[in-house]
């Protein structure tokens, strides 16, 4: 309940996780904190970077911890940013940003290859729910009309553009804020129902890409969440990620929630 509703999160706006694929698994109602699996590393990123409107805050609360492994990482967007090869954020301001389109299938019909999530499934939609009730979910978390795409199947498109960074909120200093080194059309995402190119469509180029994942942990510190124990963390500002791990009776549990500033 502490997660929830406690004094602290009175000062916040709460939010609803909005993936690009599946929601994720829940305990007594509140997000786990991540769907990727214990044996694979989880990178340094910021939370919902990839939607219209992310969040300011992620609090993660810690329900069991793992036997072996699972150390949160973390790691501030200034410090990040001194890892972003020179020529990848060139290449993104030339480019016009970092486009992120999702592609999901109509749930009424035969699912295609490669296409792991209907738009009635993200959406939380009952089957006898139309085309308007899908575009009127995404209008609301963000996403503007026109990039709201139909297909002659009843496949869904849904598409943004973002800067690839964000201002600081004090300084005004720009900070490298993107899921480049997670989700880009040279690694896995491409089965996930996400792909992540340049804001003019330009693919990212691999080498770019490889660089930077060389670097991802620069910058980075690792500490191991306890049972009880809570990180809270400036979206804007602050990556995490996760490392492997090896659960023991309890499987590791981490609980999610997240938050907006009041306007």
């Amino acid at each position: 309940d502490a997660c929830v509703n406690g004094k602290e999160a009175a000062k916040w706006h709460k939010m609803q996780y909005e993936p690009f694929g599946d929601h994720r698994l829940q305990q007594a109602g509140v997000d786990l904190a991540t769907n990727t699996p214990p044996t694979q590393f989880l990178a340094p990123h910021n939370e919902m970077s990839y939607n219209p409107r992310p969040n300011d805050v992620i609090a993660l609360y810690c329900v069991q911890d793992a036997e072996d492994g699972g150390e949160s990482i973390v790691c501030w967007n200034r410090d990040y940013v001194k890892s972003v090869p020179a020529a990848l954020q060139r290449f993104v301001v030339e480019h016009g940003g970092v486009m992120y389109e999702r592609r999901y299938h109509d749930a009424r019909r035969e699912r295609p290859p490669l296409s792991f999530v209907s738009w009635q499934d993200r959406c939380k939609l009952p089957l006898e729910e139309g085309r308007a009730a899908a575009e009127e979910y995404w209008r609301r978390i963000g996403f503007e009309g026109r990039h709201i795409l139909w297909g002659e199947h009843d496949e869904l498109t849904v598409r943004n553009i973002e800067r690839g960074y964000v201002a600081d909120r004090r300084t005004g200093e720009d900070l490298w804020f993107n899921t480049i080194s997670v989700y880009s059309e040279t690694s896995r995402a491409t089965v996930m129902n996400l792909s992540v190119r340049m804001g003019d469509g330009t693919a990212i180029p691999f080498s770019l890409v490889e660089e930077l994942k060389r670097k991802v942990l620069d910058h980075s510190y690792a500490l191991k969440l306890r049972p009880g124990d809570w990180l809270v963390l400036d979206n804007l500002q602050v990556q995490h990620g996760r490392t492997p791990y090896v659960n023991g009776a309890v499987p590791r549990t981490v609980l999610t929630v997240y938050a907006s500033f009041p306007p």
